[in-house]
Formats: C-alpha cells, structure tokens, sequence
C-alpha cells in the first residue's frame, strides 16, 4: 500500500507467481496530469483474468495516495505478439474493479491489422475512457523518461529489486503489525480484565498481572527502528539511482510506525500500573469484606437473644426484678465484643484514606455498623421495658389495695341527704371530692401501664401478662365510676325537682301580667311612615324582652325530658308534667299574636314608605310637563324619549305594586281581628283613602304621557334633521372639491376605471341623502300641522316650522350646483372605465372557470361499486349543470360588451380579443377534464354494473345449483308420457342450457372487458399513488375471480350438458325400442302366427307371402343392428340412465331372438323337410357379419370417421400444448435458473441487467399453460366444439402475455446474439446435454411460434367441429389480434414523445401509414405520408426517419390533435378510402385534415375507432357559442359541444360493431355542432339525379351537407337525407336552402 493506514487487503506474497511474470507494472512514473502509469508489456500468452483483477488491485492500493486521487492512466503495448484476446481479459478485470478512483487505457496500436481492426470495434463499449493511439503519440501525454524501456521509454525500472523491496517492506510492516497486535491485546487484557470477586481471585489476579509485565518490557523496539531504517535507506538510496514515488511514499510511515510502536509500548505500561494498583486496593478490600462478614456473623446470635426476652416483664414486680439481673450479665458479655468491632472499623478507616474505598466496601462497612447499632438499641429498649415495668407493678398493687372500700361507699348516699336546696348542694360537693381522690390513684396507675405499652410497641415487643394487668385495671375502674355516676344523677334529679316549679310559675306569672296585656294595648300601625316605622321599632324591643321567656320555656322543657327519661321515683313526675302542658298552651297562643303583629308593623312600614316615594314622583313629573320647548341635538333627544320611556314604566310598576301592597295590609288586619279580636277598623278606613289618593294621582299623570311623548317624537326627528342637513352640506363641498383635484391630476385617466364605480356611487349617495332629508322636512311639517304645533320652539326659541323652511331651501341650491359638475366628470370617466369592465368580466369569469376546475378536480375519486359509481355521476351530472348555470349568466354579459367594444374604435380592441382567448382556453381545459371524468365513471359504471348486478349474482347463483344440483334426470320432468312430448321437452332444456350458457359467458367477457376500460381510465387519474394501486389490484382481483369462477362454471355446465344429453339418448333409445318391439309382439306377430296357422293346416299356397313377409323382417333386422350399433356408440352420453339403455338393448335383442327363431321354425315348417333351420337363423342373427348384404354399415363408419375427424385436432392441440409446456419448462427450469445463480454469483456482469431483455416474461407465461390453460383444455378434450371456452376465460390474459412477450423478443432479440450471450448459453446448452433444438434462441422462439399455431388448430377445429363454433370463432379472432397488436406497439415504442407527456395524450390505441392532408390543401396535389398514432384522447402524426436499416424512429410534426376538438367526416366524396377530421364546430374545409388509408377495411376501422372515441365525450356548453364564432375577433380554435347523451364510454360497445355496422350508423354521428343551423339544410326543387353518384331529391325534403365540392363549371354538394341516412350523393347548391331561411 503506498501510503500506509494499517488495512493491507492484498499481500505481495499472495500473488508473487503473478507479480513475478510482470504482467502489469508500476514503474513509478507519471503523466504530464500527474497520474500514475501502470504499463501491461507486449505478451503472447493468454493470462487469466481473475490473476489479472487481483495485480490491478495490488497496484491500486500500492500507489501513492496524491497519485490514486488523481487517477491512474494505463498503458497496454499491443506491439509485437500480443493479441486483442489478451488486451480484452485485461480491458475486463478493470472494468470488474470499483473504484472511486478514475482510470484511462491507452492501447499502443498493434502492426496486425487484424487485431487493430478488432480492439478498434470495441472501443466504445466499456465503462472508462479507452483509446488506441501511436506510441509517438503516447509520448506527448507520458513522458518517456516516465515509461519503462519495455515498451521503449527510458525509466530504469528493475522489476525484481521493486519487487524484493516490496516483500521486505511488506514483512516488516506486517511484523510490526503483529507486535503491535500482541500489545494491544495484552491493554485489551488490562482493560477488559474481571474485577476479583474474593481474596482467592484477587491473589490470582496479581499474580497474572506480573506476567504482562513481563510480556511489555520485553518487546525490542530498538532493533524494529533499527531494520525499519534499513529498508528506508534502500528505498531512499535505490541503486538505479532513480527513487520510485510510490516506495518513497511509504517512508514517513515507517518512522511513524516506529514511534507508534514507541508510544503504544508506554501506554501499555502506564495502563499497567494503573491496573495494578487497582487489584493491590481490591486485594486490602476483599479481606475487609470477609472480617466484617465473619464479625456480622458472631453479632447475630446476640441480637436474636436480646429479640427473644424483649417482651417478657414477668407477672408482679419479684419477677422484673429477677429479670433485671439476668439482662445486666448479658450487658457485660456485649460489651466484651466492642473491641473486636472497633478493630474491623479501624480498617474500613485505612481503606478510606488510601482512597480504596467503593460500593461494596461500603455496604459491608454499613451493614456492621447497623448490626453493632442495633444491638446497641436493642439492649437500652430492653432496660426501658423493665424500668417502666417495675414501676408499673408498684402502682397498679397499690390501686388494686383500695378498690374494695371504694366499692362499699361509692360518694355520698341519696337517701342519707334532707330534700332540701341546702343539704342537697352540699352532699353533690362532697360526692365530687369523694371521685377526684380516686381519679388521682387511677391516673397514676393508667400513666405507668401507658409506659409500659410504649415501651413494648417501640420494641416490637408484646408481653400478654402486661396487657391482662392493664385490663383489669380499667374494668375495676369503670365499675367504680357507674356506680358514682348512679348515685351522682339521683342526687341532681332532687336538685332539679326543686328549680323546676318555681321557674314555671315565674314564666306564667310574666305572660299573664305583662306578655299578653301589652299585646291587646298596642294594635295601632300608624297613619304615615315616620309612626309606622316607631311602632315597629317598640315591637322589636318587646320581642327582645319576649326571647329571655322563650330560653326559659326550652330549658324547663328539657329538665322536663331528663327527668321523664331518668325514671327517677324521687321526683313527682306528673306533677311536672300538668305544669309543663299548661305552659306549653299559654306560650304557643302568645307567641301567635307576637307573630302577628310583627307581619302587620312590617307591612304597614312598606306600604307608608312606598306611598310618600309615589306622591313626591307624581309632584316632580308634573313641574317637569309644564315646559314645552323641544331640544337641538339627537343624543339629548334620544335621552329624553329614553328617560321618558323608562319613567311611565317605572311610575305604572311603582303605581301597581303600591296599590297591591295596600290590600294586602288590609286584608292582614281583617283577618287579624277575626282570629284575635282585635279591633283594626280605624286603621283599616285609613289604608283605604291612601289607596284612593294614589289612584287620583296617577290618573292625572297618565293623561300627561301621548302629548309628551308626540313633542319628543317630533324633537328627535327635528334634531336629526337638522344634523343630517348640516353633514350633508359638509360633504356636497368636501365631494366637490376632491372631484376637482381629480379632474385636474395627471392620473385622471389612469385612475378613471377604478374611480368610476365610486363616483357613480358618490351621485346616488348624494341624491338619495338629499331626498331623505327633503322626505324627513315634508313629514316634519305634516307633524306640525297635525298635532297643532305650528307655533313650537327650540331651546333657542326659534318656530321650528321656519327653521325647516330654511334649510331646505339651502340644500337644494346646494344640490343643483354639485350635481352640474358631477355629471360633466362622469361622462370624462365613463369612456375610459369601459375596457376596465370588460377587463373585470373577462377575470370573473375566468375565476369561475377557475372555481370549477378546483372543484371538478375535487370530484376526481375514483368509485368504489356500482352504487357508489351512480352517486358520483349524478354528481358529475349535477357539476355540468351547475357549470352551465353559473357560466352562462357571466358570460352573456361579457360577449354583450365585448361586441360594444369592438364597434368602439377608442377601445383597446387587442386587449378586447385577449381576454375572450384566456376565456376560450380555460374553458377547453374544463371541458377536456369534464371528459376525462365522464369516462372514467361510465367506465366504472359498465364494470360495476355487469360486475355486481349481473355476472356476480348469475356466478353464484350457477355455483350453488351446478354444485348440488337436485335433479339428474331431467327427463323425469315431463308431465308427457308421449315420446314426441319428451323428446321435445329435453330437447328445450338443452337448447336453453346451451343459450344459458352463450350468453353467460358473454356477459363473463363483457365483464372483464369492462374491468380493462376501467383500469385504463384508473392508470389516467390523478389519485394518489398508494390509492391507484389499490383499485388496480382490486380491479385485477375481480378479474381474476370471474375467470376462475367462469371456468369452473363451464366444467359443471358441460357436466350437465352431458345429462341432458344422457336424457336425449336415452328417449330416443326407449322410443326406437318401443318401435320395434310393438313390430314383434304386434303386426310381426299377427302375420307369423297367421303363416304358423297355415303350416299346421299343411297350407304351402303362400310362398310368395311367406316371402314378403321375411323380407320384411329382415329389413328390421337391419334397424335393429343400426339400433344397437347407435346404443352402444362410446362417445354417446348415457346421462343417469345407462342401466336403463342396457335393459332396453337386451330387451330387443331377446325379444328378436325369439321372434326369428319362429321366424326359422315357421320357414321350416311351411317348406317341409327340404328347409335348413341352421340356415334360417344364421339369416336372421344380429352378428353384423353374417349377412353384409343387409347390413347398412357405410351410415355408421361415417359417422365415426366424423367424430374422427373433430377429435383428431383436438387430440393434437392438447398434445402439442403439452409439448409446448415441456419446452417452456426446459426453458425455466435450466436457462432461466442457471441465469439467476449465475448473475447471483456475479459471474456475468454483462448479461446481469438484461434478464428481462432476453428472457421477457416467459415464466409467467409457462406457468399461465402449466396451471390454467393446459387444464381447461383437458376439460374439453371429448367436446372440441366447446374449447373456445378455455380462450374466452382467459382472453385477456392470453393477450397480455403474449403481446408483451413479443414486443419484447421483436426489440430484444439481439441480445442473445451478442458474444457473451451466446457463450454462456451455449455452456448451459452443453452442460446439461441438450440438443441443438433446444439452444435458447430455438425455445424463446416458441411462445411466437405458439401464438400462430393457435390460429392454425382453431382453423382445423372450425373446419371438423359441425356444431355450434361461436366461441371457436371468438377465441379465433383472439389469436390473431395478438400479432396486430403487437406490431402497434412496436411503432409506439418508436415514437419520439419529446416534451409530451404520455398522460396529456392518453392511453395508446392503434397506430397506420396514411396518407395526410392539411386544411386547404385538398386539390394541391399529393398527401403527405405520416404515421398516425391514435390515443384515447388526441390524434398524433409523425414523420417516419430510418436511423439505421433496422433502426427507425417517428417525429412528431406539429402539436397533438385533442379529440374534444375534433369530430370526424366519414365519407369523402371520390374515394372510399377517404376520411376527415375537423376541428371546431363550424361546417367548413378550412378546419378540416384529410386522411387516406390504404384500403377501405383500414378505413372504416379508423373510422370506428374514433368514433368510439369521441362518442363518449360529455356533453357541456356555454350556450352562448355566438362570441365563439366571431372569427375576426380571436383566432383561438372553437370549442367542440357535442350531445353524447346515449353514448357509452371509451370503448364499452366497440366489441360488438363491425364493419357493417359502421356503414350501417356512419351518418349517426356528424361533425358540428347541433346548435349550429346551417347543419339541416331544406331542397327547394326537385331534382333527378339519373347520373351515377347523384341523389333524386324532391320540395321539401331535409338533408344535412357531409362534403363541400365546387369546381369551375358546376356547383354541388355532398349531402345525406336526413330521414334515409343510406341514401347520400350529389346535388345542386342552388336548389339547398338552411332550414331557418324558409
């Protein structure tokens, strides 16, 4: 490697057989551009190429790297005996090398001309830059002191001391590599070394640790350097004495690898003592680990312990005083330990000052720690719990002590205290003394058990002898404490007895003498506010003194409870109770009247406030109605109405409520004197004349309101009146004045367009205003009058009805003056808006078009079924109907100004005709959408359609009744024993099926042409990627499930097909069994024993009879035989009743049996003795062979010939298939296999990329015949006439295969001529031992050779079959479209598209060589030639130019022809082959292209074709086509509106119409508009036209004008009658009239 970077891929050594043959040199020269030369010396023996490929790889890497950036420039010397076979091996192991660097081959021109001839025809085809060129040449670019003296430089390069160097060169470094490797494994060691997990480990890892020391210091870095320098020197100091550039490259990096050696070495060492260091502080770990582990250890038994004897406090206090002493010897052994522990400790402490501390050390240091500080812990919770348990024991012994007195005299005896207030006081206090001393005990005794339970619980202790203690305690304590509080309850019932009826009789004395007596004195409620409001005042003290009762009445009633409750036997408890409900009685009535006096205090304060508020409003409203002035602004006015309006409100609520407020109390005070008797009349009388004030009040000022509110109408209206006209003043002189700065300001006419509208408004504006306020003075004056206010005044004292006067009269002279000017300006702006507003039209209405665009693309999803298809037409419908609607409005209105402007000679008439071509060409675009829309969902409408609502439900319907069918014997149906009636009734049946199954697959076909439109129009959408795909794959899903569905189908109809058949037979059988056997048992019979009779009766008269009558039998012997050679015929279908044919046949022949031999015995008898029986049945034997002269054999061996005859193709297309299958298998399974591992292995770099170009898609079509078709036709190999079938399920795939697989092999076919094809395939051919006919050119060839082979079997089958051979005849045309079809794909892919894009023009159709004429170019002598390109959407022509004989291309001349501008002239008088094309709408030759095909077929093929196409163009018009027309004005072309109404799609009714068709509806479709009304033409005269291409016309009759013709001498035209299109010809143009003209 020239600059080394420690990756060598390739060694000298590796190759030194190959680098010493010197095959390929690095000299160590360059070329002027600096590139490094590598040379290839003149040679004779051939060299392997993979040695080759590895030398160039080695001087690659060896070179330099400022020389490998630049390039390498190779030099091979083709000079003396080396041949272009060697120079190619060469040429191919570069061109195998990636390489990012650039290489060029210069190939020094050999002498042979030979072998120049053969590396010059190469020279284009590799991958670099290679040229042959003179060796003098040479030297211009590569210097001959840089080229070896073996191709005759001067560069004294010595191969084997390069080569030499370069091996030691390469061992040192390798071996400094090596080294370098060693140590760096040995750092790897250190580094990825494991941490010691133990002591054990951890004295393993020091002692591994010194052995790499030993590894490092050893390495001998000096004696490297030292030969390294060496090898430098020999480099530096070659013996030449010409250094080489890329040897002396390598020398800095032999002192680099030196130092890196160096410094790797230090490294290693540093990271060595660092390891070390680290296991000697792991060592001192580990062992601190196992001492604080073993102390843990020695810990836990302690803890344990002291855990263990944690709750037990024993049963009284010997027992804790027994266990203290046992807990201190325990305390004397732990501490004992504390030594041990502070010396692990002291080690942990050198661990951290050495800084050898980590996370386990740490843990193990924190666990003894833990452990040490819990036995710590636990031994002063243990002395805690014995502390507080001795003391405990104490207090709990000496409560226990004084329980029993305490229990015999619980506080003072009830019964031992006098019933009075005095001794009753004293014994409670001393019963609570008695409790609180005993408290004082129980408190000590409850605080120390409490200790004891803490102290337990902080221990995670339990001790059950504690807790027993502490529960007895409490229970003995709550004994004690009921039987105080019993004795203390009995004591306060006593007390309370005594309180209770002195207090009652204190409340009732209250009631009696103050309560009620105050009540029935104070009934006045005052006769204003002021006394109201004191009266209330004095009742809220009342009730103030009246609460102190209420608390005393609830406390007596709850004493009252108590004592109920207690069941005291002390107290008098109905007493009580008597007392108790006589007070009850005598508050509830005060409190009643209390209640009541209160309401009407209150309500009277309300009704007195609000009556003073109300009769001072009235006093204000009424000073305020004196004044009559009205106000001068409108937001004063507008105050007053609103302060007005919100004062009546307010005075009716004010009024209303008053007046309410008044009864109520009225009616409180009645009800109050009937309850209470209280006598409330005086109050009453005066409540009521308040009432009666306060109405006379308010119907005084009601009468004040409608004049007040008119005289504030009147002055708001006045106030706006007055500010109207003063604003309108303002801006009459502030408008006045701005129109003339505009009128004098150089952009008057530059701004006029915009300014126009506003100053038109500016007019309106002023003279509406100045209305208005002439309108608002009238009214005002009618106010005046009519209110009689003539003589009202302002607050500036002015009549107002003056004032009025006066303003008008200024506003008109105002008026008149601005109006003058404004006129004069508006008619200076009008003439130079106009073209503005065209200008406005012309963008509104593109921005619709606009509008509709965006939202036509909106519409563009693809359906997804029939209903969904439905909904998105009549959306479409819809869209079109909208379009028309909101397009002709805007448009009208724009042709109306546009044709104003164009007789206006100051109008811009260019920017006029612009905007009506920007409208014409957005208005093409929309409709060409419009279209591409229309096909798409007609398209999916027709696939849906057929898809769901026909083929589906027949498929599944058919699958359910073939799969179980439910009748087998179909002639069991017949109601008819008649066997005429069966015959014809099975006879129907099958006729049915057979029509069943026509039009079933027909509509299967129909179907899944449908599902090819629709792909096509689905492919043109502008859908999403991911959403195209999906309905592709949908689309093809749906076929391929009718096809599979549709063949089996087929199989299970044929299967019933031959039961009907079997039916058929068997009726037919039945019926001639039934013939014959009536014979013998019937007339044969008769007549037999008739001549049996007479041979009794030795009658022999009747020879003759006798005679006749075997003659007889012996012609039905003869049906009988042809009978059972039919009934027995193998390719007969028997159906379900072969069992019944058998018993027929042997009926006959048994039933014949009999009868000929009675036939024979009667001969005999009649002839006497001279008669041979033997003979006589030998006659009559149904052996064929015994009487031939009888037996008509010739009907039968024709018709087995027949069916001979109609199997033998068959037979022969089923075998052929099968030997087609086996080729294509061959070919699959050996070439195209071998390709695939060989271009997996890379060994064919120039055939890797063309599998497709060799082998095209001919492993889909061997599996289409493996899987599909070779079994279809197994099916059918006893019913030929049937196997079209097989082609129409599996049409369109056959189609597509093979027109692609032959468009492939007809464009590819060179490729496997090339020589490296030919020699891999003809290694495969010779490896596999495969015959000559079995070379992959020879089985390629097969699937062409098949598709025509197809034809040639269906022809023979058509030819045999006798039955029906419709699907023959379709699956016919199939096989021979696929070469046609072909053949135009073929052109396509020659067609130079340039700047077109494939979607703008449509999926491709058909392509021919006609014969062209431009428009008006008619009579100017010969047509162009052009190939013409069919597209679903436009028309190409191009120019046929031959690059090469086998080379060609087509131009396109001119732009696409769009088919939605285009509709089609199909005859053209003078030739049938003729045809036209015209654009636009307009009836004339100057827009018309003629087009010549080569025969008529080809042109009524056209002809259809684009009438299909443009057939199904949707129908959408302006209605407006007049601007159109105008063709002075626009040059843009004329929008085509056709009525496609009853059309289909694209191509949903091309199948079904021929060429007879055609003819038959070639006048259906015109060329121009229908709107346009020079189409109907009416003849004014007769005419006979007696001369060969002449019409006889009559007066009267219409007919429409299909070619124009004028010559010098006569004058006529081409028309058709409408009525009859069959008849067209010539007629005079004076005698034709437009309809409109009559």
């Amino acid at each position: 490697m020239g600059d080394y970077d420690g990756k060598m891929t390739m060694k000298a050594e590796d190759i030194l057989h190959v680098l010493r043959d010197g095959i390929a040199v690095l000299p160590g020269g360059r070329c002027r551009a600096g590139q490094a030369v590598i040379v290839c010396p003149s040679r004779e023996q051939p060299v392997n190429q993979d040695n080759l490929r590895n030398v160039f790889l080695y001087l690659f890497e060896v070179t330099s790297k400022m020389a490998r950036e630049k390039g390498f420039l190779v030099v091979i010397d083709m000079r003396g005996k080396q041949t272009w076979t060697n120079v190619r091996h060469i040429l191919k192991a570069l061109s195998s090398i990636e390489s990012s660097s650039t290489v060029q081959v210069f190939i020094i021109k050999p002498e042979k001309f030979w072998e120049k001839q053969k590396a010059q025809m190469s020279l284009g085809t590799w991958d670099f830059e290679v040229e042959m060129i003179s060796f003098e040449s040479l030297i211009k670019i590569i210097d001959s002191s840089h080229l070896p003296k073996t191709v005759g430089g001067s560069y004294p390069y010595d191969h084997d001391e390069w080569l030499e160097l370069r091996l030691d060169l390469e061992k040192w470094i390798w071996n400094i590599t090596e080294i370098m490797e060693k140590l760096e494994s040995v750092r790897r060691e250190i580094c990825e070394g494991e941490q010691p997990v133990d002591v054990t480990t951890a004295n393993a890892a020091l002692k591994k640790s010194q052995h790499a020391k030993n590894s490092i210091f050893n390495v001998p870095v000096e004696g490297i350097e030292t030969e390294g320098n060496k090898i430098a020197t020999r480099i530096l100091k070659p013996s030449k004495g010409v250094k080489n550039p890329d040897l002396e490259a390598t020398t800095p990096y032999i002192s680099n690898l030196t130092d890196s050696l160096r410094l790797l070495k230090g490294e290693v060492a540093k990271n060595w003592e660092v390891r070390q260091m680290e296991l000697s502080k792991v060592y001192q770990q580990k062992q601190f680990e196992r001492d604080a582990e073993h102390m843990i250890e020695t810990l836990r038994p302690y803890k344990k312990a002291c855990e263990r004897s944690m709750g037990d406090v024993g049963g009284c206090a010997n027992d804790v005083v027994r266990l203290s002493a046992e807990f201190e010897q325990f305390q004397i052994a732990v501490r004992g330990m504390e030594v041990s522990v502070k010396q692990v400790f002291d080690k942990e402490n050198h661990l951290r000052t050495i800084g050898a501390r980590n996370q386990i050390t740490d843990h193990v240091a924190a666990r003894l720690a833990e452990e040490w500080h819990l036995v710590k812990e636990l031994m002063e919770r243990r002395s805690a719990v014995l502390h507080n348990a001795k003391e405990f024991f104490t207090s709990a012994q000496r409560y226990f002590a004084e329980v029993p007195r305490w229990t015999a005299q619980p506080g003072v005896n009830p019964n031992d205290v006098l019933f009075n207030q005095e001794s009753l006081e004293e014994a409670i206090r001393k019963h609570d003394a008695f409790w609180a001393q005993v408290e004082e005990v129980y408190a000590q005794a409850y605080d120390d058990a409490s200790k004891v339970t803490r102290a337990l619980k902080e221990a995670d202790a339990e001790d059950n002898v504690a807790r027993e203690h502490s529960s007895r305690l409490q229970r003995a304590h709550k004994q004690l404490m009921e039987k105080w509080k019993e004795r203390q309850v009995l004591l306060h019932h006593m007390l309370a007895m005594i309180a209770f009826e002195t207090d009652v009789r204190l409340v009732v004395d209250w009631l009696e003498q103050h309560g009620e007596p105050y009540l029935r004195r104070n009934i006045h409620i005052g006769e204003n506010v002021n006394q109201a409001r004191s009266f209330q005042r004095n009742h809220t003290n009342f009730q103030r003194v009246a609460a102190n009762t209420y608390g005393n009445v609830q406390k007596l009633h709850q004493v009252y409870q108590d004592v109920t409750k207690s069941g005291s036997k002390i107290c008098d408890v109905d007493t009580m109770h008597g007392l108790m409900t006589d007070l009850s009685a005598k508050i509830e009535k005060f409190t009643k009247i209390e209640n009541s006096r209160e309401l009407l205090l209150r309500q009277s304060v309300l009704f007195h406030t609000h009556y003073k508020e109300l009769t001072d409003w009235y006093g204000k409203m009424g000073e305020k109605y004196k004044d009559r002035r009205i106000d001068l602004t409108v937001p004063t006015c507008d105050k007053n109405k609103e302060r007005f309006v919100l004062e009546t409100d307010e005075t009716a609520q004010a009024y209303a409520m008053t007046i309410d407020e008044g009864k109520t109390l009225i009616e409180m005070m009645q009800r109050a004197t009937r309850v209470f008797d209280v006598d409330y009349s005086a109050s009453v009388a005066h409540i009521q004349l308040l009432i009666s004030d306060i109405e006379d009040k308010n119907t005084q000022i009601s009468s004040e309101w409608s004049p007040r509110r008119t005289l504030l109408h009147i002055a708001s209206k006045f106030a706006m009146f007055e500010q109207n006209q003063f604003e309108v003043l303002e801006q009459i002189k502030s408008w006045e004045v701005d129109m003339r700065e505009m009128a004098e300001s150089d952009s008057f006419y530059d701004k006029a367009d915009s300014v126009l509208p506003f100053h038109k408004d500016n007019q309106q504006q002023v003279r509406n205003a100045i209305a208005d306020i002439q309108k608002s003075a009238k009214e005002l004056s009618q106010a005046l009058y009519s209110q009689k206010l003539t003589d009202l005044r302002d607050k500036r004292d002015r009549v107002v009805l003056e004032a009025i006067r006066e303003h008008v009269r200024e506003l008109e002279i105002a008026e008149s003056r601005v109006m003058t000017y404004a006129n004069e300006t508006s008619m200076r702006m009008q003439a130079a808006s106009e073209v503005g507003d065209l200008r406005r039209i012309s963008n509104s209405v593109c921005k619709l078009i606009d509008n509709q665009l965006s939202a036509l693309t909106q519409l563009g999803v693809i359906p997804n079924d029939y209903n969904d298809t439905v909904q998105k037409q009549e959306e479409l419908r819809a869209f079109r109907d909208a379009v028309q609607h909101k397009l002709k409005e805007p448009y009208d209105a724009f042709v109306i100004r546009f044709r104003e402007l164009m007789e206006n000679r100051l109008a811009n008439r260019d920017e006029v005709v612009y905007h009506n071509e920007a409208i014409q060409a957005k208005y093409c675009r929309l409709m060409n959408l419009c279209e591409d829309r229309n096909k798409l969902l007609k398209s999916a409408h027709g696939c849906y359609k057929t898809y769901e609502t026909a083929v589906l439900p027949i498929l599944n319907q058919l699958e359910s009744e073939y799969h179980s069918p439910t009748v087998t014997d179909w002639c069991a149906g017949c109601t008819s024993s008649i066997d005429a009636d069966r015959a014809a009734y099975v006879a129907d049946l099958l006729s049915k099926h057979m029509d069943y199954k026509e039009r079933f697959g027909k509509g299967c076909t129909y179907a899944l042409r449908n599902g090819d439109f629709l792909l096509r129009y689905i492919r043109r959408s502008t859908v999403n990627q991911s959403e195209r795909k999906r309905h592709e794959t949908k689309i093809a899903d749906m076929k391929n499930n009718i096809r599979e569905r549709q063949s089996n189908i087929l199989e299970l109809w044929m299967q019933k097909k031959l039961l009907l058949e079997g039916c058929q037979s068997f009726i037919f059988i039945e019926a001639s069994a039934k013939e014959l056997l009536e014979f013998m048992k019937g007339e044969g019979n008769r007549k037999l024993k008739h001549f049996e009779k007479k041979g009794r009766r030795e009658s022999t008269d009747d020879d003759d009879e006798f005679a006749k009558f075997k003659s007889e039998v012996k012609q039905k012997k003869t049906d009988i035989q042809t009978f059972l050679m039919l009934s027995t015929n193998e390719t007969m279908s028997r159906g379900v009743h072969g069992d019944e044919i058998d018993r027929c046949i042997e009926q006959v022949k048994d039933e014949f049996s009999r009868f000929s031999r009675r036939v024979g015995d009667c001969e005999v008898v009649l002839r006497g003795e001279n008669g041979s029986t033997q003979s006589s049945k030998d006659e009559f034997s149904l052996d064929r062979h015994s009487d031939t002269a009888i037996f008509n054999e010739k009907k039968i061996n024709e018709r087995r010939e027949e069916n001979r005859k109609m199997l033998e193709p068959m037979r022969e297309l089923i075998q052929s298939e099968r030997d087609y299958i086996k080729d294509l298998e061959r070919c699959v399974n050996i070439y195209v296999k071998e390709f695939d591992q060989a271009a997996k292995n890379g060994t064919i770099p120039t055939l890797n990329p063309l599998k497709y170009e060799i082998f095209g898609n001919i492993e889909k079509i061997f599996k289409f015949h493996n899987d599909k078709l070779l079994h279809e036709l197994i099916k059918y190999e006893n019913q030929p006439e049937a196997v079209g079938a097989s082609f129409i399920v599996w049409i369109d795939l056959l189609n597509e295969l093979y027109t692609e697989y032959c468009v492939n092999k007809e464009q590819k076919n060179h490729v496997i001529a090339t020589p490296d094809a030919v020699s891999f395939f003809t290694g495969i051919r010779e490896r596999h031992g495969l015959e000559i006919n079995n070379e992959i050119a020879s089985l390629l060839i097969k699937p062409v050779q098949r598709i025509t082979r197809y034809r040639l079997l269906i022809e023979q089958l058509m030819r045999s079959c006798t039955d029906k051979t419709n699907d023959l005849k379709e699956a016919y045309e199939v096989v021979c479209s696929v070469p046609r079809k072909v053949n135009d794909l073929i052109h396509y892919n020659c067609l130079d598209l340039k700047d077109f894009k494939v979607d703008e023009l449509g999926p491709f159709v058909t392509q021919d060589t006609l014969t062209f004429w431009e428009p008006r170019a008619y009579f100017k002598g010969r047509g162009k030639e052009r190939q013409v390109f069919l597209f679903d959407i436009s028309i190409v022509f191009a120019k046929r130019i031959e690059v090469s004989p086998k080379n060609i291309k087509y131009v396109i001349k001119g732009k696409p022809l769009p088919l939605s501008e285009v509709s089609i002239v199909e005859h053209v008088e003078g030739d049938t082959c003729r045809f036209g094309l015209r654009v636009g709408t307009v009836s004339s030759n100057d827009n018309r292209i003629d087009l010549k095909a080569n025969n008529h077929h080809t042109k009524v093929k056209w002809v259809q074709k684009i009438r299909d196409l443009t057939a199904g163009m949707l129908p959408l018009g302006l209605g407006v086509s007049e601007a159109y027309s105008v063709g002075t004005l626009s040059t843009a072309r004329s929008v085509s509106v056709r009525s496609g109404a009853s059309t289909s799609s694209g191509g949903e009714n091309r199948q079904s119409q021929d060429v007879e068709s055609l003819l038959r509806h070639r006048y259906s479709v015109h060329s121009c508009d229908s709107e346009q009304s020079s189409e109907v033409w009416i003849v004014t005269a007769d005419f006979d036209g007696q001369v060969e291409g002449h019409l006889t016309v009559h007066k009267g009759d219409r007919v429409e004008i299909v070619e124009d013709q004028a010559t010098d001498c006569a004058e006529y035209v081409q028309v058709v009658l409408c009525d009859q299109p069959t008849k067209h010809g010539l007629v005079p143009a004076s005698i034709i009239a437009p309809q409109n003209s009559e």
